[in-house]
């Protein structure tokens, strides 16, 4: 289809899809208002598009029937607040491999049946703490490769359902002990790739007491004590490699389960 300024109009004698693709090997600059007005899809494929600009109320007219929108690997560096309006019914929202920096407060207000967003490898720094209020079911965030510096206290409250947190690729250095105390169903929790320095303790994770699998690789981790797992009783794999580890305060945390790391 080459090079379109926006979205062109759909035959209405359609009927209902599973799943609406845009070609990739097109290139949308700009998504109009109402621009699916009058598409019957349940996903919606937007992927690689090189879309840059997101018009308000983009999705008005799905709100009966869409229930996933995949807008990764585009050039969004911004989204109206009303992007995903009364899309109640959405599940996944995949926002990966933009340029966003800024999300506006409300962009997943009301949103209680998502269960996966992807926002990895955008520009974010700093998240509203209301952001993720409403997502009560969600069970996968993916926040990776972008350039968070710290969890706001209530960033993570309501996520009771959260299986999966990937955080990896950040910048971080500290989380509060209460940054996680929420996320009693959480499995997976990756902090690789960030910046934390010294002693790990177990300040952080010892409401997790689902965690399954825990990747630390990749910082500046120099001791391990011997509580810092504490809490963690369902804790099976610990990555540590390329960190600076030196200490390992006590062997009993290799006997609760099973340790992988490597020493540097």
């Amino acid at each position: 289809m080459g090079l379109l300024q926006q979205v062109p109009a759909f035959d209405v004698s359609y009927g209902e899809t599973e799943l609406l693709v845009v070609s990739t090997n097109t290139t949308i600059v700009r998504l109009q208002s109402q621009a699916f007005a009058y598409v019957k899809t349940r996903r919606l494929l937007l992927r690689g598009l090189n879309i840059t600009v997101v018009d308000h109320l983009v999705f008005s007219g799905l709100e009966e029937i869409i229930i996933s929108i995949d807008l990764g690997d585009n050039s969004i560096s911004q989204l109206p607040y009303d992007t995903f309006f009364r899309l109640t019914r959405l599940t996944t929202i995949k926002l990966d491999g933009n340029k966003i920096a800024v999300h506006d407060q409300s962009t997943f207000r009301r949103m209680s049946q998502l269960r996966f967003i992807s926002l990895g490898n955008n520009l974010l720094h700093q998240l509203a703490p209301v952001l993720f209020r409403d997502l009560i079911n969600l069970q996968i965030l993916q926040l990776q490769g972008n350039d968070i510096l710290t969890i706001a206290e209530d960033l993570l409250a309501n996520l009771r359902n959260l299986e999966e947190l990937d955080m990896s690729d950040n910048r971080l250095s500290t989380i509060s002990a209460d940054a996680f105390a929420s996320l009693t169903n959480l499995k997976h929790l990756n902090l690789s790739g960030n910046m934390f320095t010294g002693i790990l303790t177990s300040s952080f994770l010892q409401q997790l007491g689902k965690l399954t699998k825990l990747n630390v690789s990749r910082n500046d981790i120099s001791a391990l004590k011997s509580d810092a797992f504490q809490g963690c009783r369902q804790l099976t794999v610990v990555d540590l490699s390329n960190n600076r580890l030196t200490l390992i305060q006590s062997s009993d945390v290799t006997q609760t389960f099973r340790l992988e790391h490597q020493l540097y």
